[in-house]
């Protein structure tokens, strides 16, 4: 059995620049990425269930993104900046026909644990047929009985994080996801 050595970047020349320069590529790979994945036009086909025929009924989450005071952003200080969680969503097929009634479940998810670290449920929304609709969490604080929703109030601390909604349409056995949910950050 040989053993391997990882590979040492080669200006490092002690532990602490070695930290340094992993955490460096690290800050970089998670900024492009944060910067590729602010605002995410979906075609969800994730649904979960039996798809007998291509004219499957589905709730389909078209757009995800994180807003703030001054519109689609991806960066957030943590007492000061409203964070909202926004998606719009249409029904498909056999629901596009008719208005039906869904529960949104917005999920935000530790990028370092994967773990859920916060979940709002909206139950029994009306989604009216053949039009999208646009559901969200969270307030940016315009109007006078809104307080904004900053990062700290959602229970946030400073760290990378997933926003990833789930659709459910109750009456039908569906369940949809984006394709690819989408990363902030709260600094």
């Amino acid at each position: 059995m040989t053993k391997r050595r990882a590979k040492v970047p080669s200006e490092a020349t002690n532990l602490e620049d070695f930290v340094g320069a992993a955490e460096d590529k690290i800050k970089k790979g998670v900024d492009s990425l944060l910067n590729s994945t602010h605002e995410v036009l979906v075609n969800s086909d994730m649904s979960r269930g039996a798809r007998s025929d291509e004219s499957h009924s589905d709730v389909k989450i078209m757009k995800i993104e994180t807003i703030g005071l001054d519109g689609p952003q991806a960066v957030f200080r943590v007492q000061d900046d409203p964070l909202v969680l926004r998606i719009e969503v249409r029904p498909t097929g056999d629901l596009g026909k008719s208005g039906i009634t869904v529960d949104v479940i917005f999920q935000v998810i530790d990028y370092a644990t994967n773990a859920v670290v916060k979940e709002f449920c909206q139950r029994y929304l009306n989604i009216e047929e053949g039009s999208e609709s646009v559901i969200s969490q969270g307030s940016v604080g315009t109007s006078v009985t809104a307080k904004p929703t900053p990062p700290i109030c959602w229970g946030l601390r400073p760290g990378i994080y997933i926003f990833r909604p789930l659709i459910e349409v109750p009456a039908k056995g569906i369940l949809s996801a984006p394709e690819r949910p989408i990363l902030f950050k709260v600094q």
